[in-house]
């Protein structure tokens, strides 16, 4: 089981980014508080455990930050997230909610992620039983990790590659099963631009874009990605992978509304489907155990929503 929440801890920080490193001396973005993007999950399913919800990210506020040992200032963006969860594993079908909380910590003047918190609260009905789960992980990146293009030179063939250490710590609550552990270990990453003026469709609108592939490795374990990323929107309009080694993971998302700049839509870290439907798995097995040894579910209460 630690082994599993090892993988769940390094799923969820690669799916919200594991990014290459920008000098602090990079230009300014054009990024400003109240922007904000809502992304909607797509193709995610896991072991016939299906997910549908929706992820926002907004700039909340500007503070500031102690970084390799300079003040700097940093973007507190928001993160808030709502689902659904439904399929059948092993005979037993599932249902529930799912809510996310959470924080990143960016520099204003490349959008790096300097550290970022989660919390997952899940409430599912399988066996009879209704059972509250909750994950969540706390990581500071060391250096600055920046999973944002734009304050890269947007040509095809702009490669960026960098490495950071990531510290901090995850939980995972499941029934009466409580355990944590701390989060200490090296992230590298590769960015390529291989396409520009890529059309993509989402329910925002139709966007000419940058195909980015992206290579992540952190702790032995690998994830390969697709991006989109519109100068008109200010931020990726899809997501494509999040494929673990091992296929653990897989999925994406796609823009469904944003505000950046003058431009806006009224139709978006980053919540890591495959993580969600992993837990609902690990839940089910843990319920075939307490069955077969008579004992009924506990359920665990949800820890305050992240501030």
């Amino acid at each position: 089981m630690k082994r599993t929440l090892t993988v769940l801890c390094l799923s969820a920080i690669l799916l919200l980014g594991v990014t290459p490193c920008i000098p602090l001396t990079s230009a300014q973005t054009s990024i400003e508080v109240g922007d904000y993007w809502v992304y909607k999950l797509d193709q995610t399913e896991y072991e016939g455990i299906q997910i549908n919800g929706t992820m926002e990210m907004e700039i909340a506020s500007e503070t500031s930050r102690v970084v390799g040992g300079v003040s700097v200032d940093a973007f507190l963006c928001a993160l808030t997230g709502t689902g659904t969860v439904s399929g059948t594993f092993m005979n037993i079908t599932a249902t529930g909610t799912l809510t996310v909380t959470g924080t990143q910590v960016r520099l204003v003047s490349n959008f790096s992620l300097v550290s970022q918190t989660m919390a997952m609260s899940m409430a599912m009905d399988a066996m009879g039983f209704q059972m509250t789960m909750t994950f969540g992980l706390e990581t500071n990146f060391n250096p600055p990790f920046d999973e944002y293009i734009g304050d890269d030179e947007l040509i095809v063939n702009t490669v960026v590659s960098s490495s950071t250490q990531m510290t901090g710590s995850t939980y995972m609550n499941i029934l009466d099963f409580n355990t944590s552990e701390v989060i200490d270990f090296p992230g590298t990453q590769t960015m390529r631009i291989v396409d520009s003026g890529v059309s993509v469709e989402t329910d925002a609108g139709t966007f000419e874009c940058y195909k980015i592939n992206v290579t992540a490795t952190s702790d032995d374990n690998t994830t390969y990605e697709t991006l989109y990323y519109s100068e008109k929107v200010g931020n990726y309009v899809k997501y494509e992978g999040g494929d673990l080694t091992g296929g653990m993971l897989g999925g994406g998302m796609t823009l469904k509304s944003y505000s950046h700049g003058a431009s806006s839509s009224a139709a978006i870290l980053y919540i890591g489907a495959g993580v969600v439907a992993i837990v609902v798995v690990i839940a089910i097995i843990l319920l075939l155990v307490m069955k077969k040894r008579g004992a009924a579910p506990v359920a665990v209460s949800p820890p305050p929503p992240v501030q």
